[in-house]
């Protein structure tokens, strides 16, 4: 793998070296690298970033479905059925969020925060 500071550090003390042939030849291969690793780390904080995002954008039509059940058979529309159907499926959207959320972490600290949200929430119930 590529260890991106040292190729950063080799970038540094090139430029700051005379001009030659050689040296030139060795930044464009370093500024390649660079930058198609610049643009593999964009692409995936963007696709996990549209992947959180549309987990997040699928729980309140999912809970406005509830929402609308739950009236529903408050109003004896419908059987107890429905809405607690409704609450399995914003509880499996809810999870589905968290999942894409913790797989885009990347550092412990991010993994604990989300642990121990679930921690504190199983005390809570």
């Amino acid at each position: 793998m590529l260890d991106l500071a040292e190729i950063e550090d080799t970038i540094n003390e090139l430029e700051n070296q005379p001009t030659t042939l050689d040296n030139c030849r060795i930044l464009a291969d370093l500024y390649i690298c660079k930058a198609n690793n610049e643009k593999a780390v964009y692409e995936q904080n963007t696709t996990l970033k549209d992947d959180v995002e549309n987990e997040l954008n699928d729980i309140l039509p999912t809970y406005r479905n509830y929402v609308d059940a739950k009236r529903r058979y408050q109003l004896h529309e419908l059987n107890v059925d429905v809405p607690i159907k409704y609450m399995k499926d914003v509880c499996k959207e809810i999870k589905e969020f968290i999942q894409v959320l913790y797989s885009g972490t990347s550092t412990i600290d991010e993994r604990e925060a989300i642990s121990k949200m679930i921690s504190d929430l199983k005390e809570v119930f």
